[in-house]
């Protein structure tokens, strides 16, 4: 399993997204690591189940 965020209004079981490249701005993120880091460029990613954390 892999952990990763999305906006509110994407994060639902079901949502199939595709990751895309990373960039200069991602890396600077305090979040670089959950967010980006673990996905592939050009792979499809479906939302099992999802967290509030608020």
């Amino acid at each position: 399993m892999i952990l990763t965020l999305l906006p509110k209004n994407l994060a639902k079981p079901g949502f199939s997204f595709v990751a895309g490249e990373e960039n200069d701005e991602c890396k600077e993120c305090r979040f670089f690591k959950t967010c980006v880091e673990n996905l592939k460029p050009g792979r499809i990613y479906t939302v099992f189940s999802v967290r509030n954390i608020e």
